[in-house]
């Protein structure tokens, strides 16, 4: 598959971002780890910041996911097209997570250990600054000082 294919069948449409709306995403991020740093919080906030992470991608390249089953999906395979080959592991693992996730939602619960949830959060925080970074080299015009929370002075 391709984004392009992914186009053509409608499974992602043409969408402009702004700097407004990817400081928003970053700022629900933030919030997102903050809250997911508590012991008793479920993993389905860390799985929400890589999500919102993923999307950020998603968005700047010019695409959002068409609403309706499998959209989470798209946007975590989307990854290894817009940020290259590297960023395949990544999608792997968030794509795991993304399983693990409606397994728990919809069918059994307690299939994660607590080691799977601190795992990811530290994928979100990694995730989090490679994405800041490929931002400023692919994307500088969406980044805007209220966009990186507390990195803002970076």
């Amino acid at each position: 598959m391709s984004l392009e294919a992914w186009l053509n069948e409608d499974k992602i449409k043409p969408h402009k971002t702004t700097p407004a709306e990817i400081a928003k995403l970053f700022q629900a991020i933030e919030r997102d780890i903050k809250d997911a740093s508590i012991g008793e919080v479920s993993e389905d906030v860390r799985y929400t910041a890589a999500l919102r992470l993923a999307t950020i991608v998603l968005y700047a390249s010019g695409y959002r996911p068409s609403s309706g089953p499998g959209h989470h999906w798209i946007t975590i395979r989307s990854l290894p097209y817009i940020m290259g080959r590297t960023a395949k592991s990544r999608s792997d693992y968030l794509n795991a997570c993304r399983s693990k996730r409606n397994t728990v939602t919809y069918e059994q619960a307690f299939v994660t250990s607590e080691e799977d949830v601190i795992d990811l959060l530290e994928e979100v925080k990694a995730f989090r600054e490679d994405v800041i970074i490929w931002l400023k080299q692919e994307y500088p015009s969406l980044i805007v000082p209220s966009t990186l929370g507390r990195d803002s002075e970076e």
